[in-house]
């Protein structure tokens, strides 16, 4: 679908999608409930590549979908890492979603990358920039470098395809900056594709709400239900409502 966004919406999307600035006096109350999240501040940063390793994900905090399917997550500097893995072999498309002060922006990973971002909008939130899609090479030619090295440097994220690696697991890196966040993930199989399995286990918004036709001009998110993630930590749901 064409993106017909004026520029300056571009530019505030851009924004929210590189994780600004995020309702910080209020997220700090929480920080005595939170668990650590590692920061590595040495070695090799995980690659890209669809595939899970144990050395590239040393230390990592690791948690769990509302199937037992894997979530793993690392920092570096103003970079977080996600790992997504399956407990089943098929193959997996991924929907990262956070809310900064400009909205919410969704990144998404399967045979292809995306950037969409909905804006609240009294009690709803209004879809403001549709996915256009990216990245489909699998390869490491020259081209397909280029091409993913230009994605990261203007969205502020990259993430494996569905055809790299491993078909169960997909890796995000995410240009988060400083401030706190707010983040959920699903993924979906592809041989059930309006099956989406969250983290947090507790989300029920519109985050696993079924999108055979494409994005819908509204939805409903709850990102208090979301999980909070500030530099070097995360909060859970369960974790937040026990820090009030």
């Amino acid at each position: 679908m064409t993106d017909a966004c004026p520029s300056e919406k571009k530019r505030r999307i851009a924004r929210a999608s590189a994780g600004f600035v995020l309702w910080a006096a209020g997220l700090a109350g929480l920080a005595a409930a939170v668990s650590l999240i590692p920061e590595r501040t040495g070695g090799n940063p995980p690659v890209i590549d669809g595939t899970i390793t144990a050395e590239e994900w040393q230390g990592a905090r690791r948690e769990s979908f509302s199937d037992g399917s894997e979530l793993v997550l690392l920092r570096l500097g103003d970079e977080l890492y996600l790992g997504i893995r399956a407990k089943t072999q098929d193959m997996i498309a991924a929907n990262v979603f956070i809310e900064s002060a400009d909205g919410i922006a969704i990144h998404h990973a399967s045979a292809a990358l995306g950037t969409a971002a909905y804006e609240r909008d009294g009690d709803v939130w209004r879809l403001v920039r549709n996915f256009t899609w990216r990245c489909r090479g699998a390869g490491d030619g020259e081209e397909t470098r280029a091409e993913r090295d230009a994605f990261l440097r203007e969205e502020g994220w990259i993430a494996s395809t569905s055809w790299m690696g491993n078909p169960h697991e997909l890796e995000y890196r995410i240009r988060t900056g400083p401030a706190a966040l707010r983040l959920a993930v699903v993924f979906l199989r592809a041989s059930v594709p309006n099956a989406k399995t969250p983290w947090p286990a507790v989300l029920d918004d519109d985050c696993i709400k079924p999108t055979p036709k494409g994005l819908p001009p509204a939805l409903s998110f709850a990102p208090e239900k979301w999980a909070t993630i500030a530099p070097g930590n995360v909060t859970r749901p369960s974790e937040i409502a026990l820090s009030r």
